[in-house]
C-alpha cells in the first residue's frame, strides 16, 4: 500500500524516498520539500475480516533544512496539508479502499481522551 502511495506522490512530482520496513512499523517514507520533510508511516492492523492501514504524517526538518530555510513555527505546515491533500486523492481512486478518516494533529490529540 505505502509502494503505491509513494509511486503515486511520485507521478504527481514530489519527490519521495524508497518506502522502507521499519522497526517499529510496516513501512515509512518522507516526501522531501526544500524547507520541510514529511515523514509517512504505515501501520497494518488484520481483524475483523479486513485489513486496516493507518497511515501517520507529520512534518520534520533536517538541521541543514532548520538553519538555512524557514523555521517551522507549526506542524500545520502548507507541505503536510498538500501532501495529505494528495494522499487522500490517491486512497480515494484506489478501489481497494473501502473508508479513509481523517485527523488531525489536535483530534489525534485527544482522541483517547473523548
Amino acid at each position: 500500500m505505502l509502494q503505491d502511495i509513494a509511486e503515486a506522490l511520485q507521478a504527481q512530482g514530489y519527490n519521495t524516498t524508497k518506502p522502507k520496513t521499519g522497526t517499529a512499523c510496516h513501512g515509512f517514507c518522507r516526501v522531501i520539500f526544500p524547507d520541510v520533510e514529511i515523514e509517512v508511516v504505515l501501520l497494518v492492523q488484520r481483524g475483523r475480516g479486513k485489513v486496516e492501514f493507518e497511515i501517520l504524517t507529520w512534518p520534520s526538518q533536517t538541521l541543514r533544512q532548520r538553519i538555512s530555510g524557514r523555521s517551522m513555527t507549526s506542524a500545520d505546515c502548507t507541505e503536510w496539508a498538500e501532501v495529505c491533500a494528495a494522499m487522500q486523492t490517491i486512497l480515494a481512486g484506489d478501489s481497494r479502499v473501502e473508508s479513509v478518516v481523517l485527523r488531525t494533529f489536535s483530534e489525534g490529540e485527544h482522541e483517547d481522551g473523548d
